[in-house]
């Protein structure tokens, strides 16, 4: 999906561009519990190959499952030691068959995190602790440097029509009938993550 050949109304053409059945090769076997970090209902959930994952489904909303999938892409492209990702699928018979507080994470493709040993929640506060390559890197905190960060992350927005075309057809609808686009515009977001190039980007920071 090259930006040349977006639609203005993208989601609802996404018939177009999502033509290739995405391979899934993680199925989540165990939903264990609700995440004790996060803001958009994460669970933590098994995998078939038996590691531990962060997984956002349904309850999350479809602009999260997008969010997580491009910042993703875009962070490894960056070069920041992002966990392994992808895109896991949920079978109906485990929602079916978990306790009612678990079946908000719903069926179907979801994103998923892998659990990695010894990665805390990056807060501000906690940035001291961080070595202060990361540190620049993460939180843009030296910002002499704008135009090497502005080329690397030029740079990275590479990988994002490569990372919009593996996203689930599913992710383009907010429901099963796929009559109701998703409320994530990727044209605009990339449109929006772009701006890195330019001085008023550096001075939202």
């Amino acid at each position: 999906m090259r930006r040349d050949r977006r639609l203005a109304s993208h989601p609802a053409s996404a018939p177009l561009f999502v033509q290739l059945v995405i391979s899934r090769l993680l199925t989540i076997v165990e939903i264990i519990k609700q995440a004790d970090q996060g803001l958009s209902s994460p669970f933590l959930c098994r995998g078939n190959d038996g590691a531990l994952y962060f997984v956002k489904g349904r309850a999350s909303g479809r602009a999260s499952l997008w969010a997580e999938w491009l910042a993703g892409h875009l962070g490894q492209a960056f070069g920041l030691p992002i966990p392994p990702f992808c895109i896991a699928e949920v079978p109906a018979a485990l929602i079916r068959e978990c306790p009612p507080e678990l079946r908000p994470l719903g069926i179907g493709p979801a994103f998923a995190s892998r659990k990695v040993k010894d990665v805390q929640w990056l807060e501000l506060a906690g940035t001291p602790r961080i070595n202060k390559a990361l540190q620049r890197d993460a939180v843009f905190g030296d910002l002499a440097e704008q135009a090497r960060y502005a080329d690397r992350m030029t740079t990275a927005l590479s990988v994002w029509d490569e990372a919009c075309d593996k996203v689930p057809l599913e992710w383009w609808w907010e429901n099963d009938e796929q009559d109701l686009p998703a409320r994530f515009d990727p044209v605009a977001a990339c449109t929006l993550a772009a701006r890195c190039a330019t001085p008023d980007f550096w001075r939202t920071l």
